[in-house]
């Protein structure tokens, strides 16, 4: 039951990386995906799990399934660090270092199975992801140094994972009591290493929703006087006036300029302009309806949208803010 639990959750965290990959082609989701996957895999023909369901009849698999697996897992776990904290445009030398080491240990690794010398390729598969492991602190330390939000997951999740390993060698060596605990350790820090991980995708993701949200926010937003620019005027403007086309309710547009405005430009600077059209939006923003839709349309330029407002209602907010605007002191 817990070995179909804990395949249970990772199978999960497969499927929704996967569709996070679809929906967003962000590389780190696949990788992870394909971690975990392999991760799996090798939890299987480790315990003797994907011979008794996956391969049955494929003993010379089941025999080279650990080394191979080891491998595939432990690039397949490099090329998501990599990607996900960033190595390559932050220390591309360590970038570099890692994508060399990896090659060299397949090499080998693809030698020894070519020899036939499986006790090789097993301890070259071993000492991989034993590099894999120390890399992978490392990594993690030289990212939270420089910054990184996400590091801490990374790092954390390693840990538990060198830990879980550690326990359950040390346990089958003799070293610690032997028992269900201390041989399901690994799977244990696997288990935690996931759950973390995902953690940290899941806040990844969140996070470049908002930023995206605040990017496309901004956008529409006038940067001096941060009222609606024409983007955004007829985005918010279009559905209220099919709206009140369709219920034939009154609607009514505001629209003023400055007097004179280049000429207060040439005469006390750029900068003083700035101030008197930042001290014109605040005002207008003061005296609008909750409902009223406001915008820098251009230079001194600025339109007030009245939903629901006849032209005599109009014509008196329109005096109010004008009346608002003639005492405003710089």
């Amino acid at each position: 039951y817990s070995y179909g639990f804990m395949y249970g959750v990772i199978l999960a965290l497969v499927a929704y990386n996967v569709m996070l990959y679809i929906g967003l082609h962000t590389t780190p989701y696949l990788f992870y995906s394909i971690y975990l996957l392999l991760f799996l895999l090798l939890n299987a023909a480790y315990t003797g799990h994907g011979y008794q369901w996956l391969w049955p009849e494929s003993p010379h698999w089941q025999k080279w399934a650990n080394p191979v697996l080891i491998m595939a897992c432990t690039v397949s776990g490099f090329a998501f660090a990599l990607q996900f904290l960033n190595i390559k445009t932050a220390w591309p030398r360590v970038y570099r270092f890692i994508i060399v080491s990896s090659v060299v240990f397949c090499a080998l690794m693809l030698l020894a199975m070519l020899s036939g010398e499986f006790v090789v390729s097993l301890l070259i598969s071993l000492v991989f992801i034993f590099f894999f492991y120390i890399s992978s602190i490392g990594l993690g330390v030289i990212s939270l140094k420089t910054g990184n939000r996400f590091a801490k997951y990374f790092l954390l999740a390693s840990i538990f994972t060198i830990c879980g390993g550690v326990i359950t060698a040390n346990a089958i060596w003799g070293l610690i009591p032997f028992n269900e605990m201390t041989y399901r350790a690994t799977d244990i820090g696997m288990m935690m290493d996931a759950i973390l991980l995902a953690l940290a995708l899941a806040e990844r993701f969140n996070i470049s929703q908002s930023e995206k949200l605040l990017a496309e926010k901004m956008a529409g937003i006038d940067s001096l006087t941060n009222l609606n620019n024409r983007r955004s005027f007829y985005k918010f403007v279009q559905p209220i006036w099919a709206m009140g086309v369709r219920s034939k309710s009154s609607t009514s547009v505001i629209m003023l300029d400055i007097d004179n405005f280049k000429l207060l430009n040439d005469t006390y600077g750029h900068a003083l302009g700035d101030r008197v059209l930042v001290q014109l939006a605040e005002t207008l923003q003061k005296e609008a309806r909750s409902g009223d839709i406001l915008a820098r349309w251009g230079g001194e330029e600025f339109l007030i949208f009245l939903p629901e407002t006849r032209l005599t209602d109009a014509v008196a907010i329109a005096e109010r803010m004008r009346n608002k605007i003639s005492v405003i002191q710089l």
